[in-house]
């Protein structure tokens, strides 16, 4: 039985609107952009990272493919990361291993709940996205 593994956060203090509770320096955070220029790529092998870089350049022409760029430099820091230490191997390694608790992942009666509701025209919406994308 493998153990569920939760993330959260808890306020050690009362939070009051427009105080920062989580601040990301922009060198840490992995984009489209950042594939590109290469910042998101620090620790991958150099021809890997000439390869990333080349392909997320051509795909970034057209924005509905800057989810594949992404997925590529995850994919690499994962794969990388096993054995070396790469800038975003530790988050990466934090990701889940799957997903849930998304429409685009549930059963038919699931779904059947949520019949006329925006959440499920949305992720149908999304579905056919991807159809047309692939």
């Amino acid at each position: 039985n493998k153990e569920k593994k939760y993330r959260g956060a808890v306020a050690s203090r009362d939070i009051s609107h427009g105080d920062t509770v989580l601040l990301i320096p922009r060198e840490y955070i992995i984009s489209a952009g950042a594939v590109t220029t290469g910042t998101a790529l620090d620790g991958i092998p150099a021809t890997a990272n000439k390869l990333l870089r080349k392909v997320a350049h051509i795909l970034m022409k057209d924005s509905r493919y800057s989810h594949d760029i992404l997925a590529l430099s995850v994919l690499w820091h994962r794969l990388v990361g096993q054995e070396n230490t790469t800038k975003f191997s530790t988050y990466v390694r934090s990701m889940p291993d799957s997903v849930t608790g998304l429409p685009r992942y549930f059963n038919d009666y699931e779904r059947s709940l949520l019949e006329g509701t925006v959440a499920l025209r949305r992720a149908d919406e999304r579905d056919e996205g991807i159809l047309h994308h692939y």
